[in-house]
């Protein structure tokens, strides 16, 4: 992670330089007759960058002391029934000669966000290119970290009950992937409609409420409103992956799987009739050159 500034600076840079080396390679490509290969290599670069970036930081950053001012955890849910998580911590940290404290904004697995406390003073490598420019990461994470987080791994604890509130919740029950169906109307329903809930509790041992995600089979749970209250049970190594306690477990990949086949077997249809019109044409033509002959 890196300033507010520096990241607003490389976000601007990626949206607009990217598409304007792609246009300047395509155009001293198609002057020198190499258009594909200065393409890719752009493309390349842009791929390799950060990754380099990030090996760069496990290797030359530097360990400087930072102290927590702020932690967020935000939980979105979207109305095609997926959802993403976001987690950061803020940090102000003192650079050498300069006045006021600068403020890093920094990601972190779940384990350290929920032992961190403001004004907790922690350790992170930093790499520091001016006033704007500072990269850093917390000590305990490393670029091979960031690829192995993204692993999902079953909870291995034991499990326990609680009460949640629920945040938000999305009932999903129509084939958000196409906009209407074949006869012009309203979306298909969906064969297996499901619920992602959102839910809110303070796990034991811990002293702030986390937020929890949880995909259910529609009309399996009861109370699945906003603001609602829900039994749940959730694993003591893991508890954001808590589930609704007695509530089936939601399929939307069946969904998925049932919208894939009857495409699939239409598409196949579709080349079989082909197929039988094809050979059928073929016969007569070949029947009408023998006759002729």
């Amino acid at each position: 992670m890196m300033t507010f500034e520096g990241g607003f600076l490389l976000a601007f840079a990626f949206i607009f330089g990217v598409p304007l080396l792609l246009l300047l390679a395509r155009f001293i490509g198609w002057l020198t007759g190499t258009k594909a290969l200065l393409i890719w290599c752009v493309l390349l670069a842009v791929f390799l960058l950060p990754i380099a970036a990030s090996f760069y930081l496990d290797m030359a950053g530097r360990t400087v002391p930072v102290t927590v001012v702020d932690k967020s955890e935000i939980v979105k849910l979207t109305i095609k029934g997926s959802w993403n998580r976001t987690r950061s911590v803020a940090a102000e940290y003192e650079p050498p000669g300069e006045i006021s404290p600068t403020r890093l904004w920094l990601g972190s697995d779940a384990e350290t966000f929920d032992s961190l406390r403001v004004g907790q003073i922690i350790e992170v490598r930093l790499l520091d290119f001016g006033e704007i420019f500072k990269f850093a990461r917390l000590k305990n994470r490393s670029t091979l970290s960031l690829v192995t987080g993204l692993i999902p791994r079953q909870p291995r604890g034991p499990w326990r009950e609680a009460t949640a509130v629920v945040r938000d919740v999305r009932h999903i029950t129509e084939d958000t992937t196409t906009r209407r169906n074949r006869s012009g109307g309203e979306r298909a329903k969906l064969p297996w409609p499901y619920d992602v809930v959102e839910l809110s509790f303070v796990p034991e041992g811990m002293e702030q409420p986390i937020s929890a995600v949880d995909v259910v089979e529609a009309g399996s749970a009861h109370g699945l409103i906003e603001g609602g209250q829900v039994q749940i049970r959730w694993p003591a190594d893991d508890p954001r992956r808590a589930r609704v306690a007695g509530a089936s477990p939601g399929a939307p990949w069946a969904n998925w799987f049932y919208v894939m086949m009857e495409e699939l077997l239409t598409i196949v249809a579709i080349a079989v009739v082909l197929l039988v019109v094809t050979t059928l044409f073929g016969r007569r033509r070949k029947r009408r050159k023998q006759s002729q002959a």
